[in-house]
């Protein structure tokens, strides 16, 4: 709980800037706002960078010492200079996208994007299970460069898993529960097949 009372002025703000930037459509028109967006692109970037540098750097440490107060500190520079860096990725996404949209590995992602909530829920239920004590409990045993490549073979899971997916159906299954929860109605979950044509 006191968790959730740390971070929820950020969550809030986050939000806020999100609508602020659809109502301007600061992201969808890039060509009118490319001034701005290069602009966020570097200063939050190289902003974003350094303190989120700093603020593992001393979570690592407080982790080390088990100075919570030092962790808190830790936290919070990551509170702050965290959204500053995903602020640069998504802008640097958008604008690569907008100036080359054939990209080979923009489908998979975009896949994963369309399921995001599937894969958060599945991202941390597996997670959990392979660090935490009721299931592998590995956390803490195989070391940065271990965890950053459980990381990265899970994403790389959920790449082909939600490319698969979305190929047979139109939502994840969590996005499908949303959306028909939202609407109060069961949502179609299987995608049109295109009719076969028949031999004359």
């Amino acid at each position: 709980m006191s968790l959730i009372l740390f971070f929820a002025p950020a969550f809030l703000g986050l939000f806020l800037v999100g609508l602020m930037a659809g109502r301007k459509r600061v992201i969808t028109e890039v060509a009118a706002n490319r001034r701005l967006l290069t602009r966020i692109l570097v200063a939050g970037g190289s902003v974003g960078l350094v303190g989120n540098a700093v603020g593992a750097w001393v979570v690592m440490s407080a982790s080390e010492s088990k100075d919570l107060g030092f962790l808190l500190v830790g936290m919070g520079i990551i509170s702050v200079f965290g959204p500053v860096l995903t602020a640069a990725y998504v802008v640097g996404t958008v604008m690569l996208i907008d100036r080359k949209p054939s990209l080979c590995f923009l489908p998979p992602l975009a896949a994963v994007g369309r399921m995001a909530l599937t894969n958060y829920l599945g991202q941390s239920l597996v997670a959990t299970t392979i660090f935490y004590g009721y299931g592998l409990g590995l956390a803490g045993t195989v070391g940065r460069l271990g965890t950053i490549g459980v990381a990265v073979m899970i994403f790389a899971a959920q790449v082909v898993f939600s490319t698969i997916w979305l190929k047979v159906f139109r939502y994840g299954p969590m996005e499908w529960l949303w959306r028909s929860l939202t609407y109060r109605a069961r949502q179609p979950m299987l995608r049109e097949r295109s009719p076969t044509l028949m031999p004359p």
